[in-house]
C-alpha cells in the first residue's frame, strides 16, 4: 500500500511538472496586452518624474497640480495643458493630442505630432502607472532615461 501511495504521488508530481511553462506563452502575452490595454484607459495625474534616476521637479505648479493624461478606449490620447501666462494662476491652453497602443512587448506606443515614442511600462495597476522613456530630455546630445509616475484620477 505504501508503494502504491508513493507511485501515485510520483505520478501526480510528474504529471504536474511535465507541462512546460511555455505552452501558453503566446496566450499569456495576449492576456497581458489585453490587461494593459484595459488598465491604461482612464485619466492619470502626474505624481513624480526623474531623469537618470534623479528626481526632477515639474517646471511649474500648473503642470503637477492641474495637468493630466487621458487614455481613451478608442486609442486616442490627450494631455491637458495649463500655463500661468498672465500671472493670475493656471489657465487651460491647447492640449497635447495623439494616439496610443500597446505593442507585443507590452510597451506603450505614444504617437504625438506623427512621432512615435516607445515607452516602457514598468508598473501598471488600478491605481499607479510608472514608465520609462529613452529620450534626450535636456537636449545635450545624450540619451537620458526619463521616468514618470502617475496615479489614476478616475
Amino acid at each position: 500500500m505504501k508503494k502504491l501511495n508513493t507511485l501515485a504521488t510520483l505520478f501526480l508530481a510528474l504529471a504536474f511538472f511535465s507541462c512546460s511553462s511555455d505552452d501558453n506563452s503566446e496566450d499569456e502575452k495576449d492576456d497581458i496586452k489585453l490587461d494593459y490595454s484595459e488598465m491604461i484607459v482612464g485619466e492619470w495625474n502626474f505624481k513624480s518624474q526623474a531623469v537618470n534616476g534623479v528626481d526632477e521637479e515639474y517646471p511649474d505648479e500648473c503642470h503637477k497640480e492641474f495637468e493630466y493624461q487621458i487614455y481613451e478606449e478608442n486609442g486616442s490620447y490627450k494631455q491637458t495643458e495649463f500655463e500661468n501666462h498672465s500671472g493670475n494662476g493656471c489657465e487651460e491652453v491647447t492640449p497635447t493630442a495623439g494616439s496610443w497602443d500597446i505593442d507585443e512587448n507590452n510597451n506603450l506606443l505614444l504617437t504625438i505630432n506623427d512621432v512615435v515614442y516607445t515607452v516602457t511600462i514598468t508598473k501598471l495597476n488600478q491605481t499607479v502607472m510608472e514608465w520609462e522613456l529613452e529620450i534626450d530630455y535636456d537636449e545635450d546630445g545624450t540619451i537620458d532615461i526619463y521616468t514618470q509616475v502617475l496615479t489614476r484620477r478616475n
